[in-house]
């Protein structure tokens, strides 16, 4: 589908500029790099291109009005800290909506080539770790069936602007639950949700 081939396709791309060194930060205020531009650009022109160019585009980046018209919801660098470390936990999402309502999201992983894909109509998630088992295996979204708070793992990530707030939820979490984490990238977070691997974000 245009989302998995919209993520995929800037994914590979970001990936590449960072092989190659040719990431540059743009904004310290915003941590934003050039990677995220380019792939904000893949995505809105790959989209465009498939769903028409009326589709109303809200990214990061670019920003753009909410409508309850056909929209597209993207974010071209999601856990663009981790992307420049080098760390493995970041991706590309991008997300369908007609009004209000959403249609199909898909996240794609590039470093470890696994791609989540879903929609509206199925609570089944299609999950490609193409590395161990191929492509698509259907797995069937779910929560965590723990019930114990204390062996509960839960992660948190950081909100711009507001450092105090995040390190009271931590502090919270610390106290009640089993070794949270800041893991700096939300899309990928809420899907290990929601594939029952954590138990809460």
């Amino acid at each position: 589908g245009v989302l998995e081939s919209a993520v995929e396709k800037a994914g590979r791309k970001v990936l590449e500029l960072l092989e190659k060194k040719e990431v540059k930060v743009v904004s310290l205020l915003k941590f934003v790099t050039n990677a995220d531009h380019i792939s904000d650009k893949i995505l809105i022109k790959t989209i465009k291109e498939s769903l028409g160019k009326n589709i109303a585009i809200y990214s990061e980046e670019s920003g753009g009005e909410k409508t309850d018209e056909l929209q597209a919801i993207l974010d071209g660098i999601d856990g663009t800290t981790n992307y420049l470390h080098g760390d493995d936990f970041w991706g590309i999402s991008a997300a369908i909506y007609k009004n209000n309502k959403p249609l199909a999201a898909a996240i794609f992983q590039p470093v470890i080539d696994v791609l989540f894909k879903t929609n509206a109509t199925l609570l089944v998630a299609s999950l490609s770790d193409r590395a161990t088992h191929g492509p698509f295996l259907k797995t069937e979204l779910r929560v965590s069936d723990n019930s114990n708070l204390s062996l509960a793992r839960v992660w948190a990530d950081w909100t711009k602007g507001d450092p105090k707030l995040v390190l009271s939820i931590l502090e919270k979490l610390n106290n009640h639950t089993k070794l949270p984490q800041i893991r700096v990238c939300c899309a990928i977070s809420m899907s290990q949700v929601a594939q029952g691997k954590i138990d809460g974000y």
